[in-house]
C-alpha cells in the first residue's frame, strides 16, 4: 500500500505481490460524502488485491461540507481520466481493463462519473460495480423510508434524518432542522 497523487487527487494504491492480470479497479469509498477515508477500507482492499491479483486505486476525494458537490465527483473523475489517458503505463495496467466501483455515496459518485463519460461518448470503463449505491435519495416518503420510520423509529446510523443532513451538506446547503424537515417530508419535490 502506498499513497500517490493522481490527477491532483490523493489515492491509495494497492499493488498485489503477484499480479494475475493488468486489470485495475478504481474504488470510491462511501461515508455520506462527508465522512470516511480511503484508508478505512484497507482491510477490504487488501482482501480484493489478494483474491483478484489486480492493482486497486482507492480515491481519497475531498469531503463535504468543506468541499460540496461537484468537488468529490470532479476529484474522482480526474483520477479516472488520468489513469486512462496518461498514467496507465506508469502503474503497468491495461487501460482497456479499468473498472470503477464504489459503495454508498461512493457508488453514487461512480455512477455519476460513468454517466458523465457516457454523455461524452467516452465509454472506456470495462465495468461499473455499485455496492448499495445512493442513487434514489430524493423521496423520503418511499416505501423503504416509511418502513424504516415504523420499524426503527430513527434509531440507526443510516436513518432518514441523517441521510437528509448528508445530502444537504453534499449539495452545499445548510443542514439545519428546517431543511432536514423539508427533505424528510418531501417539501423539496414539486408535483
Amino acid at each position: 500500500i502506498h499513497n500517490e497523487s493522481i490527477g491532483g487527487t490523493k489515492v491509495r494504491v494497492y499493488t498485489p505481490k503477484e499480479k494475475k492480470t493488468n486489470a485495475a479497479l478504481i474504488f470510491i469509498h462511501g461515508g455520506g460524502w462527508c465522512t470516511m477515508r480511503a484508508g478505512c477500507y484497507d482491510d477490504l482492499m487488501c482482501g480484493f488485491v489478494r483474491r483478484l491479483g489486480i492493482t486497486i486505486f482507492s480515491i481519497d476525494y475531498r469531503l463535504a461540507p468543506e468541499y460540496p458537490y461537484p468537488y468529490p465527483v470532479d476529484d474522482c473523475e480526474a483520477v479516472v481520466n488520468e489513469l486512462y489517458h496518461n498514467s496507465y503505463t506508469r502503474f503497468d495496467i491495461d487501460r482497456d481493463k479499468i473498472c470503477i466501483a464504489g459503495d454508498s455515496a461512493g457508488g453514487n459518485i461512480a455512477a455519476v462519473i460513468t454517466q458523465r463519460l457516457a454523455k461524452r461518448n467516452e465509454n472506456f470503463l470495462k465495468c461499473q460495480v455499485l455496492i448499495y449505491p445512493v442513487i434514489h435519495v430524493f423521496s423520503f416518503q418511499s416505501s423503504s423510508y416509511l418502513d424504516y420510520y415504523q420499524k426503527y423509529n430513527g434509531t440507526s446510523l443510516l436513518n432518514p434524518r441523517a441521510m437528509a443532513r448528508w445530502i444537504l451538506l453534499y449539495l452545499g446547503l445548510p443542514a439545519n432542522r428546517k431543511n432536514v424537515e423539508k427533505l424528510t417530508t418531501n417539501q423539496h419535490i414539486s408535483r
